[in-house]
């Protein structure tokens, strides 16, 4: 698949989601060397899924996050990501500290309103994507 937008203009979308959280990937990711290894990885997903243009980070407030899918789910081609709360993190409450996928599905369910089950039927490079989210959203 053909890049949609450049890797700077992907980067600079990533850079408007580290604003508006203020997260920095430099100061607030983990320091040893697997776990950063990982998480930047992470963050090159992101930014490789902004440039497919399957994932739209828009400035504003609220931060409009918007997912195009690889592989519609019935009538579904989009997902939206609502502005974090406590709310949303709460959906985690049953999950281990360990279980990150299961924290990141319930976490993005939430947020999506779509809830965890509709989550995890996606496939491929869709979940990967919200796999990444939820990375990124469980350092916030």
């Amino acid at each position: 698949m053909v890049d949609k937008i450049s890797r700077e203009s992907a980067e600079a979308q990533f850079e408007i989601f580290c604003d508006y959280y203020d997260f920095d990937p430099e100061t607030d990711i983990p320091e040893e060397d697997a776990q950063r290894a990982a998480f930047e990885a992470t963050i090159e997903k992101v930014i490789k899924a902004i440039r497919k243009g399957r994932l739209e980070i828009i400035d504003g407030d609220p931060l409009q996050i918007i997912q195009h899918l690889k592989k519609p789910q019935g009538d579904i081609s989009t997902i939206e990501y609502s502005e974090l709360t406590g709310r949303h993190k709460l959906a985690m409450k049953d999950k281990k500290g360990t279980d990150n996928y299961g924290r990141c599905y319930a976490l993005c369910g939430a947020m999506s309103g779509m809830g965890e089950t509709a989550i995890c039927k996606l496939k491929g490079a869709d979940l990967s994507v919200v796999e990444c989210l939820g990375l990124l959203f469980l350092q916030i």
